[in-house]
């Protein structure tokens, strides 16, 4: 039984180390832009611009585009900026606000409570060099923008 699990162990150990190469499959993908997102929860949705959550609770957003030369997030109304350091079982979210946040972040990854009921907007927005599906030219660059629309209920 040990020499079955021995070599079990060295040939994974064995078709991995062959696996391993210089990425050069990756390369093809360098320069590649894209406008894209991620909303939680994860849900099958992810990607859906509309949400409903209730008073008091969070979202977390995050860009997944790649090749833009600025990029933002804006809270247009009702929501404040959290910081992400904190467990999902935390049920006060607004403990983690952050200090002079403002409405406006340039994070990849922003967490966003909503301590107002009501319909909110927060805003995502990438300008890029070249267009990428969804962006319209705006003098020398290209900008894509998607609104998210966040229902908050009692």
């Amino acid at each position: 039984m040990k020499k079955i699990i021995f070599r079990t162990i060295l040939l994974l150990t064995l078709t991995m180390i062959v696996s391993c190469n210089d990425n050069e499959d990756l390369d093809s993908f360098e320069g590649l832009t894209n406008f894209t997102w991620w909303v939680s929860p994860p849900t099958i949705d992810f990607n859906i611009p509309e949400k409903t959550i209730d008073l008091n609770k969070y979202l977390v957003f995050k860009d997944l585009s790649k090749g833009y030369t600025s990029h933002k997030w804006e809270i247009k109304s009702g929501g404040k900026f959290i910081s992400t350091n904190f467990v999902e079982s935390d049920t006060i979210y607004t403990d983690n606000l952050i200090p002079d946040a403002g409405t406006i972040s340039e994070e990849s990854l922003v967490a966003v409570v909503f301590p107002e009921v009501g319909i909110h907007e927060i805003l995502l927005r990438n300008t890029y060099k070249d267009s990428v599906i969804g962006s319209v030219k705006m003098d020398n660059e290209w900008v894509a923008e998607q609104v998210f629309t966040i229902t908050v209920e009692e």
